[in-house]
Protein backbone atom coordinates (compact mmCIF):
# COMPACT_ATOMS: atom_id res chain seq x y z
CA UNK A 1 0.00 0.00 0.00
CA UNK A 2 1.42 3.65 -0.91
CA UNK A 3 1.57 6.02 2.52
CA UNK A 4 -0.45 8.16 0.34
CA UNK A 5 -3.38 5.36 0.38
CA UNK A 6 -2.84 4.42 3.71
CA UNK A 7 -2.87 8.31 4.61
CA UNK A 8 -6.70 8.72 2.99
CA UNK A 9 -7.50 5.57 4.66
CA UNK A 10 -6.69 7.09 7.89
CA UNK A 11 -8.56 10.24 6.99
CA UNK A 12 -11.78 8.48 5.92
CA UNK A 13 -11.85 6.94 9.52
CA UNK A 14 -10.88 9.83 11.10
CA UNK A 15 -13.84 12.09 9.17
CA UNK A 16 -11.81 14.41 7.90
CA UNK A 17 -10.65 13.89 4.52
CA UNK A 18 -8.62 17.24 3.62
CA UNK A 19 -6.10 18.81 6.54
CA UNK A 20 -7.42 20.74 9.21
CA UNK A 21 -7.09 19.33 13.12
CA UNK A 22 -5.20 16.57 11.52
CA UNK A 23 -1.86 17.74 9.17
CA UNK A 24 -0.79 15.15 6.70
CA UNK A 25 2.69 15.64 8.28
CA UNK A 26 1.12 14.46 11.91
CA UNK A 27 -0.50 11.61 10.03
CA UNK A 28 2.42 10.35 8.01
CA UNK A 29 3.88 10.09 11.40
CA UNK A 30 1.68 8.41 13.00
CA UNK A 31 1.39 5.74 9.88
CA UNK A 32 5.74 5.37 10.46
CA UNK A 33 4.91 4.17 14.56
CA UNK A 34 2.06 1.98 13.01
CA UNK A 35 4.92 0.41 10.49
CA UNK A 36 7.32 0.30 13.42
CA UNK A 37 4.72 -0.92 15.94
CA UNK A 38 3.97 -3.59 13.70
CA UNK A 39 7.40 -4.97 12.83
CA UNK A 40 8.24 -5.41 16.46
CA UNK A 41 5.20 -8.02 16.79
CA UNK A 42 6.50 -10.60 15.56
CA UNK A 43 9.65 -11.79 13.58
CA UNK A 44 7.88 -11.93 10.33
CA UNK A 45 9.29 -13.53 7.57
CA UNK A 46 9.42 -10.20 5.43
CA UNK A 47 12.02 -8.83 7.66
CA UNK A 48 14.76 -11.80 7.43
CA UNK A 49 17.71 -10.07 5.94
CA UNK A 50 21.07 -11.91 4.64
CA UNK A 51 24.14 -9.12 3.92
CA UNK A 52 26.66 -11.45 2.29
CA UNK A 53 30.32 -10.95 0.35
CA UNK A 54 31.23 -8.83 3.01
CA UNK A 55 35.15 -8.90 2.81
CA UNK A 56 37.50 -8.86 5.82
CA UNK A 57 40.58 -8.16 6.13
CA UNK A 58 43.56 -10.03 8.01
CA UNK A 59 44.08 -8.71 11.55
CA UNK A 60 40.63 -7.56 11.92
CA UNK A 61 38.90 -6.90 15.82
CA UNK A 62 35.78 -5.34 14.51
CA UNK A 63 33.03 -4.30 11.73
CA UNK A 64 30.38 -2.19 11.74
CA UNK A 65 27.09 -3.03 10.72
CA UNK A 66 24.95 -1.99 8.23
CA UNK A 67 22.31 0.17 9.49
CA UNK A 68 18.28 -1.16 10.14
CA UNK A 69 19.95 -4.43 11.67
CA UNK A 70 17.74 -5.30 14.85
CA UNK A 71 20.59 -7.59 16.32
CA UNK A 72 18.56 -8.13 19.90
CA UNK A 73 16.19 -10.19 17.81
CA UNK A 74 18.06 -12.31 15.49
CA UNK A 75 21.49 -12.35 14.40
CA UNK A 76 23.57 -15.34 12.77
CA UNK A 77 27.46 -14.34 11.95
CA UNK A 78 29.02 -17.21 9.22
CA UNK A 79 33.38 -16.81 8.50
CA UNK A 80 34.72 -18.49 5.40
CA UNK A 81 38.09 -17.61 5.51
CA UNK A 82 40.27 -17.57 2.32
CA UNK A 83 41.08 -20.92 0.78
CA UNK A 84 38.06 -22.89 3.37
CA UNK A 85 35.19 -24.59 1.59
CA UNK A 86 32.73 -24.91 5.04
CA UNK A 87 31.79 -21.43 7.00
CA UNK A 88 32.70 -21.32 10.61
CA UNK A 89 30.09 -19.99 12.94
CA UNK A 90 31.65 -18.54 16.09
CA UNK A 91 30.00 -18.53 19.40
CA UNK A 92 27.55 -15.23 20.10
CA UNK A 93 28.58 -13.81 23.90
CA UNK A 94 27.41 -11.11 26.43
CA UNK A 95 29.84 -7.58 26.08
CA UNK A 96 30.68 -8.81 29.14
CA UNK A 97 31.91 -12.45 29.07
CA UNK A 98 33.75 -10.87 26.01
CA UNK A 99 36.11 -8.18 27.43
CA UNK A 100 36.74 -10.97 30.13
CA UNK A 101 37.42 -13.51 27.13
CA UNK A 102 40.06 -10.67 25.61
CA UNK A 103 42.02 -10.51 28.42
CA UNK A 104 42.59 -14.58 29.12
CA UNK A 105 42.17 -16.26 25.75
CA UNK A 106 45.03 -16.18 23.31
CA UNK A 107 45.72 -17.51 19.93
CA UNK A 108 47.13 -17.54 16.81
CA UNK A 109 44.78 -19.48 14.83
CA UNK A 110 43.53 -16.77 12.96
CA UNK A 111 39.87 -18.11 13.57
CA UNK A 112 37.95 -16.09 16.08
CA UNK A 113 36.02 -18.55 18.63
CA UNK A 114 33.23 -15.54 19.78
CA UNK A 115 32.08 -12.12 18.87
CA UNK A 116 29.75 -9.89 20.98
CA UNK A 117 28.13 -6.61 19.51
CA UNK A 118 28.35 -3.36 21.04
CA UNK A 119 27.27 0.19 20.35
CA UNK A 120 29.69 3.31 19.72
CA UNK A 121 29.25 6.81 19.39
CA UNK A 122 30.71 8.64 16.18
CA UNK A 123 31.32 12.61 15.60
CA UNK A 124 29.87 11.81 12.29
CA UNK A 125 27.67 9.57 9.86
CA UNK A 126 28.89 7.31 7.44
CA UNK A 127 28.74 8.67 3.65
CA UNK A 128 26.01 6.52 1.37
CA UNK A 129 26.50 7.36 -1.82
CA UNK A 130 23.44 5.78 -4.46
CA UNK A 131 24.03 4.23 -8.31
CA UNK A 132 20.39 3.91 -10.30
CA UNK A 133 19.75 2.73 -13.25
CA UNK A 134 17.48 5.62 -14.68
CA UNK A 135 16.15 4.39 -18.04
CA UNK A 136 14.02 1.23 -19.32
CA UNK A 137 16.95 0.79 -21.68
CA UNK A 138 20.60 -1.23 -21.08
CA UNK A 139 23.09 0.91 -19.46
CA UNK A 140 26.71 0.53 -18.88
CA UNK A 141 28.98 2.53 -16.67
CA UNK A 142 32.24 2.99 -15.06
CA UNK A 143 32.76 4.89 -11.79
CA UNK A 144 35.50 7.39 -10.87
CA UNK A 145 36.29 8.02 -7.03
CA UNK A 146 38.42 10.50 -6.39
CA UNK A 147 40.71 10.53 -9.53
CA UNK A 148 40.42 6.59 -10.42
CA UNK A 149 38.05 4.57 -12.57
CA UNK A 150 36.36 1.35 -11.95
CA UNK A 151 36.12 -1.59 -15.11
CA UNK A 152 32.66 -1.21 -16.93
CA UNK A 153 29.25 -1.89 -15.40
CA UNK A 154 26.17 -2.91 -16.80
CA UNK A 155 22.30 -2.90 -16.37
CA UNK A 156 21.39 -6.15 -13.85
CA UNK A 157 24.77 -6.03 -11.78
CA UNK A 158 24.50 -6.60 -7.99
CA UNK A 159 25.37 -5.12 -5.06
CA UNK A 160 28.74 -7.76 -4.23
CA UNK A 161 29.96 -7.30 -7.70
CA UNK A 162 29.74 -3.15 -7.46
CA UNK A 163 31.40 -3.23 -4.14
CA UNK A 164 34.34 -6.09 -5.73
CA UNK A 165 35.09 -3.09 -8.19
CA UNK A 166 35.51 -0.57 -5.88
CA UNK A 167 37.89 -2.61 -3.75
CA UNK A 168 39.95 -2.83 -6.56
CA UNK A 169 40.70 0.97 -6.97
CA UNK A 170 43.97 1.84 -4.48
CA UNK A 171 42.08 4.89 -2.52
CA UNK A 172 39.69 2.05 -1.28
CA UNK A 173 40.87 -0.59 1.53
CA UNK A 174 38.76 -3.76 1.02
CA UNK A 175 36.37 -3.11 4.19
CA UNK A 176 36.20 0.50 3.41
CA UNK A 177 33.18 0.31 1.74
CA UNK A 178 30.18 -1.93 1.51
CA UNK A 179 27.09 -2.12 -0.85
CA UNK A 180 23.79 -3.57 -0.60
CA UNK A 181 20.34 -3.22 -2.34
CA UNK A 182 20.25 -3.98 -6.43
CA UNK A 183 20.16 -5.41 -8.71
CA UNK A 184 20.59 -2.63 -11.00
CA UNK A 185 17.62 -2.27 -12.65
CA UNK A 186 15.58 -3.04 -10.68
CA UNK A 187 16.37 -1.30 -7.31
CA UNK A 188 19.73 1.29 -6.24
CA UNK A 189 22.55 -0.06 -5.09
CA UNK A 190 23.68 1.12 -1.70
CA UNK A 191 27.24 2.14 -1.24
CA UNK A 192 28.33 2.90 2.21
CA UNK A 193 31.85 4.25 2.87
CA UNK A 194 32.87 2.86 6.25
CA UNK A 195 36.32 2.44 8.51
CA UNK A 196 39.21 4.22 6.87
CA UNK A 197 36.20 6.65 5.22
CA UNK A 198 34.08 6.42 7.31
CA UNK A 199 32.32 9.50 9.53
CA UNK A 200 33.93 11.63 6.84
CA UNK A 201 32.41 14.03 4.18
CA UNK A 202 34.55 11.13 0.94
CA UNK A 203 34.51 12.69 -2.57
CA UNK A 204 31.18 12.07 -4.83
CA UNK A 205 31.69 9.34 -7.60
CA UNK A 206 31.12 10.16 -10.94
CA UNK A 207 30.20 8.13 -14.08
CA UNK A 208 32.50 8.04 -16.61
CA UNK A 209 32.14 9.71 -20.03
CA UNK A 210 30.68 6.57 -21.54
CA UNK A 211 28.06 6.25 -19.04
CA UNK A 212 24.20 5.81 -20.25
CA UNK A 213 21.00 5.28 -18.46
CA UNK A 214 22.60 5.83 -14.86
CA UNK A 215 22.70 8.30 -12.36
CA UNK A 216 25.27 8.65 -8.95
CA UNK A 217 23.51 10.60 -6.09
CA UNK A 218 24.71 10.95 -2.08
CA UNK A 219 22.40 9.64 0.38
CA UNK A 220 23.70 10.69 3.44
CA UNK A 221 26.46 13.08 4.03
CA UNK A 222 29.03 12.05 5.97
CA UNK A 223 30.12 13.60 8.87
CA UNK A 224 26.89 15.59 8.96
CA UNK A 225 25.13 13.80 11.99
CA UNK A 226 27.55 14.21 15.57
CA UNK A 227 26.99 11.85 18.29
CA UNK A 228 25.38 8.73 16.06
CA UNK A 229 25.85 5.22 17.40
CA UNK A 230 26.49 2.44 15.38
CA UNK A 231 27.01 -1.10 15.85
CA UNK A 232 29.59 -3.13 15.55
CA UNK A 233 31.10 -6.55 16.32
CA UNK A 234 34.02 -7.23 18.36
CA UNK A 235 36.00 -10.27 17.50
CA UNK A 236 37.66 -12.69 20.11
CA UNK A 237 40.64 -13.42 19.15
CA UNK A 238 40.98 -11.08 16.23
CA UNK A 239 41.75 -12.83 12.99
CA UNK A 240 45.17 -13.57 11.15
CA UNK A 241 43.33 -14.44 7.67
CA UNK A 242 41.34 -12.69 5.11
CA UNK A 243 37.60 -14.12 5.25
CA UNK A 244 34.04 -13.58 3.48
CA UNK A 245 31.34 -12.61 6.23
CA UNK A 246 27.52 -13.67 6.02
CA UNK A 247 25.35 -12.75 8.71
CA UNK A 248 21.41 -13.19 8.68
CA UNK A 249 19.19 -11.08 11.28
CA UNK A 250 16.17 -9.49 11.62
CA UNK A 251 15.69 -5.89 9.99
CA UNK A 252 14.43 -2.73 10.93
CA UNK A 253 11.46 -1.09 8.80
CA UNK A 254 12.02 1.32 6.44
CA UNK A 255 9.96 4.69 7.29
CA UNK A 256 9.66 7.82 4.77
CA UNK A 257 9.88 11.32 5.40
CA UNK A 258 8.82 11.70 1.52
CA UNK A 259 6.04 9.34 1.06
CA UNK A 260 4.76 10.67 -2.43
CA UNK A 261 5.54 7.44 -4.18
CA UNK A 262 6.78 5.10 -1.39
CA UNK A 263 5.16 2.00 0.11
CA UNK A 264 4.39 1.13 3.82
CA UNK A 265 7.17 -1.41 4.65
CA UNK A 266 4.51 -4.09 5.50
CA UNK A 267 2.72 -6.44 3.02
CA UNK A 268 -0.32 -5.39 1.90
CA UNK A 269 -2.53 -7.40 3.50
CA UNK A 270 -1.70 -6.23 7.35
CA UNK A 271 -1.43 -2.81 6.09
CA UNK A 272 -4.47 -2.22 7.48
CA UNK A 273 -3.46 -3.08 10.91
CA UNK A 274 -1.25 0.15 9.93
CA UNK A 275 -3.74 1.95 9.49
CA UNK A 276 -5.82 1.00 12.42
CA UNK A 277 -3.48 2.08 14.39
CA UNK A 278 -2.46 5.56 13.00
CA UNK A 279 -5.89 6.30 13.26
CA UNK A 280 -6.20 5.34 17.24
CA UNK A 281 -2.73 7.41 17.31
CA UNK A 282 -4.93 10.41 16.00
CA UNK A 283 -7.35 10.22 18.14
CA UNK A 284 -5.59 9.90 21.22
CA UNK A 285 -4.82 13.92 19.96
CA UNK A 286 -8.46 14.84 19.50
CA UNK A 287 -10.00 13.09 22.56
CA UNK A 288 -6.88 12.37 24.44
CA UNK A 289 -8.56 8.66 25.80
CA UNK A 290 -11.57 7.66 23.83
CA UNK A 291 -13.59 5.32 22.69
CA UNK A 292 -13.26 6.22 19.52
CA UNK A 293 -9.24 5.61 19.93
CA UNK A 294 -9.56 2.00 21.85
CA UNK A 295 -11.87 0.57 18.79
CA UNK A 296 -9.11 1.54 16.22
CA UNK A 297 -6.28 -0.37 18.43
CA UNK A 298 -8.43 -3.26 19.20
CA UNK A 299 -9.01 -3.16 15.39
CA UNK A 300 -4.99 -2.90 15.17
CA UNK A 301 -4.58 -5.70 17.62
CA UNK A 302 -6.83 -7.77 15.45
CA UNK A 303 -4.95 -7.71 12.89
CA UNK A 304 -1.71 -8.37 14.27
CA UNK A 305 -3.43 -11.87 15.49
CA UNK A 306 -4.62 -12.86 12.23
CA UNK A 307 -1.21 -12.04 10.78
CA UNK A 308 0.37 -13.87 12.98
CA UNK A 309 -1.91 -16.76 12.29
CA UNK A 310 -0.85 -16.91 8.54
CA UNK A 311 2.72 -16.29 9.12
CA UNK A 312 2.98 -19.90 11.70
CA UNK A 313 1.39 -21.40 8.54
CA UNK A 314 4.98 -22.72 7.25
CA UNK A 315 5.68 -26.34 5.79
CA UNK A 316 8.77 -27.59 7.58
CA UNK A 317 10.95 -28.94 5.06
CA UNK A 318 13.47 -31.52 6.28
CA UNK A 319 13.85 -33.95 3.48
CA UNK A 320 12.63 -37.23 2.61
CA UNK A 321 10.22 -38.56 5.43
CA UNK A 322 6.96 -40.96 6.03
CA UNK A 323 5.26 -42.13 9.30
CA UNK A 324 5.12 -40.27 11.93
CA UNK A 325 7.74 -38.11 10.81
CA UNK A 326 5.54 -36.65 8.01
CA UNK A 327 5.23 -32.71 8.46
CA UNK A 328 1.95 -31.53 9.76
CA UNK A 329 1.00 -28.21 8.32
CA UNK A 330 -1.43 -25.55 9.39
CA UNK A 331 -1.22 -23.51 12.51
CA UNK A 332 2.14 -24.21 14.85
CA UNK A 333 1.69 -23.04 18.88
CA UNK A 334 4.43 -21.38 20.46
CA UNK A 335 6.52 -24.41 21.32
CA UNK A 336 6.72 -25.71 17.84
CA UNK A 337 7.27 -22.69 16.57
CA UNK A 338 10.74 -22.34 18.71
CA UNK A 339 11.72 -25.93 17.80
CA UNK A 340 11.55 -25.09 14.17
CA UNK A 341 13.83 -21.58 14.59
CA UNK A 342 16.53 -23.71 16.80
CA UNK A 343 18.81 -25.22 14.36
CA UNK A 344 20.16 -28.95 15.12
CA UNK A 345 23.45 -29.23 16.29
CA UNK A 346 25.97 -29.42 13.20
CA UNK A 347 28.10 -32.85 12.99
CA UNK A 348 31.52 -32.73 12.80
Amino acid sequence: MLYTDALLETRARLQELVADFWLDNELYRAINEGVNRFAQEEKWPYLYTVSSGIPLAASTETLDLQDGVSYERHFNLMLTFEGDQRPRIPSRVHPAEGARLRRSYYTDSGEPLAYYIYTQARIGADEVQSITNTGSAAGTFGIDFDGQDTAVFSRGSTAAQVQAQLITLSNIGAADVYCYGGPLGSAPVYVVFQRNLGSANVPAMTLNADSTNMSVATVTSGGSLSGQYVSAIRFVPAMTRDCTIEYQYIRDPVTTSSPTTEHLDVPDEYAMGVVAYATGHAFLKELQFSQKAEEQFALYAKAVGDAKRESRKITPDRGLTWGRNEPEYGYLDDDTLLALQVPPILGP
